[in-house]
């Protein structure tokens, strides 16, 4: 599911990117924070309070914590980042569309 948030995400910057060059945007203003806010690398407990709460809106850092329950069989909190997931993918599903729809059904 991870992979699918983050292929959305990169379709919809693909569709209104106006040259190649736009598309290093994507990897520097999406890829590379929810990496460093996503307790993967980096646990979140070093960082400052502000950070912490936003890492909470990161799709990687609920498919990490899901990873970590599953690995050590703890299925505590496993459905809550789940259902976080699958609204993240019902979300970025229908961005793509409507920017192609907006592009050629103006």
């Amino acid at each position: 599911m991870i992979g699918l948030i983050f292929g959305l995400i990169g379709l919809t910057f693909t569709y209104i990117a106006p040259s190649r060059e736009f598309l290093n945007y994507y990897n520097t203003l999406v890829i590379r924070p929810l990496y460093m806010f996503s307790d993967t690398f980096f646990p979140i407990d070093s960082i400052p309070e502000i950070f912490r709460s936003l890492t909470w809106f990161s799709p990687l850092y609920h498919a990490t914590n899901i990873i970590r329950a599953i690995w050590i069989e703890n299925f505590t909190m496993v459905f809550q980042h789940l259902l976080w997931l699958i609204s993240c993918v019902t979300l970025f599903y229908f961005i793509p569309i409507l920017v192609i729809y907006k592009m050629y059904y103006r």
